[in-house]
């Protein structure tokens, strides 16, 4: 059975020989079987949610480390964006887990939330996204490192945030990403209260 995750992202592309595709000059029990394949692979495709595999077999899935993703070929970045929610497998079991970046050079490579657990023990080979994209991690690392959760203590004095990327700030002092949302009180326009009480 073919898979939507196979089929072309153009109409002429998806011309490949019935039941797998929609070829011209088809005859009519071509075009049974190809309608039938589509809507299997439809109904497959909605029990499969919120989880959806877009990977094609041909680029295959690797695990680069234990907070590394590695997918040949393509560049998926569009989809596997900065944030968002995957489930990788590695044939027995599977994990979730949250990007902390993507990037495209020969491979498209996601670096991964550091501290999410449990971690894929074997070699990854598959990768799902989550449709709901920003779904919550269920587990973070408690800290002032990239990716990780806040506490009280980490916002005491001079405590040094990485918001990832090179990004962050100190509790001392706002750096240039932080200044823009600073607005003196000069600027500001006073106006009266509408709101009078009687």
């Amino acid at each position: 059975m073919t898979e939507i995750r196979e089929w072309s992202t153009s109409a002429p592309g998806n011309d490949e020989p019935s039941p797998d595709g929609w070829p011209e000059g088809m005859d009519k029990a071509g075009v049974n079987n190809s309608a039938r394949e589509n809507m299997a692979s439809v109904r497959l495709l909605i029990e499969s949610f919120p989880w959806l595999q877009v990977v094609k077999v041909a680029d295959t899935v690797t695990k680069g480390s234990d907070d590394q993703v590695v997918i040949a070929n393509t560049d998926y970045t569009p989809i596997f964006t900065d944030g968002a929610r995957i489930r990788i497998a590695d044939g027995v079991s599977f994990v979730e887990r949250t990007i902390l970046t993507s990037s495209y050079a020969t491979n498209t490579t996601l670096n991964l939330v550091v501290g999410e657990l449990p971690v894929v023990q074997g070699s990854a080979n598959s990768v799902e996204y989550h449709c709901g994209k920003n779904a919550t991690a269920g587990y973070r690392n408690m800290g002032t490192g990239a990716g990780e959760v806040l506490t009280l203590t980490d916002l005491a004095d001079g405590a040094q945030v990485d918001m990832g990327s090179g990004n962050g700030f100190d509790a001392d002092k706002l750096d240039g990403n932080d200044a823009g949302d600073i607005v003196l009180a000069s600027a500001l326009v006073v106006t009266k209260n509408m709101l009078v009480n009687s």
